[in-house]
């Protein structure tokens, strides 16, 4: 019997273990080499969760365990045994480490001209120009890439994504109105922190002065 992740999937150079996002879904497939009538049966150590989800179940050839159902952080052994009708078993063993995402305090979206004991979070269209920054995360896995992102208030009501890039700010002029900006910070196995939101208010810039007569 054997267990077989996903071509390409990611691994642990020091350990050799799987490495599984917290928030992807984890797919092993298994063979055995006993004849019709075997049964097969999936189990994890330490167990899983309470709540985990494994949409194939655990007895299929497939071992595939729903986003979200293991701990980020936590470490896996998965198990599979393959039991021939006569009554001998076979086992096969993976370990699974479950990625955890880049983690630090929220993202903050403040007015360049700012003193730096205030973050004010108004300003003047055409003028303004607001600094949008992560600066203080962490993750083993490096590179951090960061990604932001803009959602206009009278746009299309999508947000508007930046390409991913190693810088952790972005510094910008919006037009008039709410703009709510987003970021996540990614580590280079793909993990991403929860999604950080800010809300700013672009004002209209003064109007001209009325021509001399």
């Amino acid at each position: 019997v054997t267990v077989s992740p996903p071509q390409g999937a990611p691994s642990n150079p020091q350990t050799g273990s799987l490495v599984l996002n917290a928030g992807g879904v984890l797919t092993l497939s298994s063979t055995c080499s006993a004849p019709a009538g075997r049964s097969l049966a999936w189990s994890m150590d330490p167990n899983p969760p309470a709540g985990a989800s494994f949409p194939l179940g655990l007895s299929s050839v497939t071992l595939q365990v729903a986003p979200n159902s293991l701990s980020p952080g936590a470490s896996y052994t998965v198990r599979i045994q393959c039991t021939s009708p006569a009554g001998g078993s076979a086992s096969a063993y993976l370990s699974v480490e479950v990625n955890t995402p880049p983690s630090g305090p929220p993202c903050t979206a403040c007015l360049v001209s700012s003193s730096p004991s205030s973050c004010l979070k108004t300003g003047l269209a055409l003028v303004a120009k607001f600094e949008w920054s992560c600066p203080h995360y962490a993750d083993a896995d490096s590179p951090l890439t960061y990604r932001f992102g803009v959602l206009a208030s009278g746009g299309t009501g999508d947000i508007l994504w930046l390409s991913p890039s190693f810088a952790s700010s972005l510094v910008a002029g919006f037009p008039s109105g709410s703009v709510t900006l987003y970021a996540s910070v990614i580590d280079s196995l793909g993990a991403s922190s929860p999604l950080s939101t800010e809300t700013i208010t672009v004002s209209p810039p003064p109007a001209a002065p009325p021509p001399p007569p």
